[in-house]
C-alpha cells in the first residue's frame, strides 16, 4: 500500500498567490495525499479562493482571529499519516516534488527528512541574485558544522519528513522563535538523524521585501537584532546539550585539541568552536556559554591548565565579539559625530555666525 502524505498549508492575506500554491499541491504526480489548509483570519479574498477548492481539499479551517504559527503547528501535531510536507500559501511546488522525495525516503529508512533545492523568487517573478537554499549533501555531523558557518540553508517549504519525527521536533514551544523557528528544528534534527537534499529546483519560495506580506527573514534592523538574539540562544542551548561523541565528529577540524577526550575538555572545546564562527549570534552564544560553564571552578581549572586560557583573556575579547563589538562601534561613531558637530559649531561661532 502506498504511504500517505499529509500536506499542510497555512494561508494569510495571499489572494494573489494562494490559488497557484493550491494547484501545485493538487497537480502533484504522487496522489496519495491528505491536504489540509488553514486560513488564519485573512482580511482579503484568500478564504474565498480556498473555498473554491473545498471538494478537492480534504480539510479546511477558516479562523476569525489571527494566531500566527499556532494553528499551523496543531495541524502537524494531529497528522496521522506516515509523512508530512508543508507549503506556504505564496509558494509553489514542481509537479514531481513529492514523488521524488518519497521515492528516496522509502529507499533510505535511515533518513528522517528529504529537502529540495529552492528557487527564491522576487514578486516580479525574477530570481533573487543570492540563492541560499542550494546545499549539497552531507552527513548529519557535517550539516551541524555547516550551520555553524552559514546559519540556515534548508528551506522549510521543501521538506518531506517522517511524521513521527516531525511531531517530536514540535514537542517544545517552537513558536517562541519568530526569526529562526525552522533553524531551531534543523539543529535538533541533525543531532539525531540523517537528512537528504534533492539537488533539483522542485520548490519555489516567493520573497516579499516590503508591505503586509513582508517575509520575517527580510533584512531590516528589527529582524536582524531578533535574529542574533535567537541565534545566540539556539547555539548556546545546542552546544550545552550536545553529546560529546557527536561534537567531536562534527567539529574535529576546528577543535584546538582534536585529541581531547574528557568531558571537561570537550566543554572547553565547545567554547572555542563557538568563537570560530563569524556569525554575530553564534559569538553571543560563546559569551553566554563561557559565563555558564566556567563559573564551575573544576571546569575553569581544566581550561587554565590544558588551554592556558583565563578570565583575563576572556575579558579581553568579550567586548570585541558578538553584540559587544557592534555596541562599541556604534558608540565610537556617535562620539565621532558629536566631536565633528562641536568643531563645526566652534568654526561657525568664530566666524560670528552663531550667537
Amino acid at each position: 500500500m502506498e504511504p500517505k502524505i499529509t500536506v499542510v498549508m497555512s494561508a494569510y492575506n495571499h489572494e494573489k498567490y494562494v490559488e497557484k500554491a493550491i494547484q501545485s499541491v493538487l497537480n502533484q504526480t504522487y496522489k496519495n495525499i491528505y491536504f489540509c489548509v488553514a486560513d488564519d483570519a485573512s482580511s482579503d479574498n484568500t478564504a474565498n479562493i480556498i473555498m473554491k477548492y473545498e471538494e478537492k481539499i480534504d480539510e479546511i479551517h477558516l479562523y476569525d482571529t489571527n494566531s500566527g504559527h499556532g494553528r499551523w503547528m496543531s495541524l502537524i501535531l494531529n497528522s496521522k499519516t506516515e509523512y508530512t510536507a508543508v507549503i506556504n500559501s505564496d509558494d509553489w511546488w514542481e509537479n514531481t516534488k513529492l514523488e521524488k522525495q518519497l521515492f528516496y525516503l522509502e529507499k533510505h529508512p535511515e533518513c528522517a527528512a528529504c529537502f529540495t533545492w529552492c528557487n527564491e523568487v522576487e514578486e516580479d517573478g525574477s530570481l533573487m541574485e543570492k540563492q541560499l537554499f542550494q546545499s549539497t549533501n552531507k552527513s548529519k555531523e557535517e550539516w551541524m558544522y555547516t550551520f555553524l558557518l552559514q546559519g540556515n540553508c534548508l528551506a522549510h517549504p521543501s521538506i518531506l519528513i517522517r511524521t513521527e519525527i516531525y511531531q517530536k521536533l514540535f514537542s517544545d514551544n517552537n513558536s517562541v522563535f519568530r526569526q529562526l523557528p525552522d533553524f531551531n528544528m534543523w539543529i535538533k534534527l541533525v543531532q539525531e538523524h540523517e537528512i537528504y537534499v534533492i539537488n533539483e529546483m522542485l520548490t519555489n519560495f516567493l520573497h516579499h521585501s516590503k508591505g503586509q506580506n513582508m517575509n520575517v527573514s527580510t533584512p531590516n534592523l528589527e529582524n536582524s537584532v531578533r535574529n542574533d538574539i535567537e541565534m545566540a540562544f539556539i547555539w548556546y542551548t545546542a552546544m550545552k546539550n550536545m553529546d560529546d561523541k557527536y561534537f567531536k565528529k562534527a567539529f574535529k577540524k576546528v577543535m584546538v585539541n582534536p585529541n581531547a577526550n574528557s568531558h571537561i575538555e570537550i566543554l572547553c572545546e565547545k567554547y572555542f568552536v563557538l568563537c570560530t564562527s563569524s556569525l554575530l549570534g553564534v559569538q553571543m552564544a560563546a559569551i553566554n556559554y563561557y559565563y555558564d560553564v566556567f563559573q564551575n571552578m573544576k571546569n575553569y581549572e581544566i581550561l587554565k591548565q590544558k588551554y592556558a586560557y583565563t578570565n583575563k583573556l576572556f575579558h579581553e575579547i568579550d567586548t570585541k565579539i558578538g553584540n559587544g563589538a557592534e555596541i562599541i562601534k556604534e558608540r565610537e561613531l556617535r562620539d565621532q559625530s558629536l566631536e565633528l558637530l562641536k568643531k563645526m559649531q566652534s568654526i561657525i561661532k568664530q566666524n560670528g555666525l552663531l550667537e
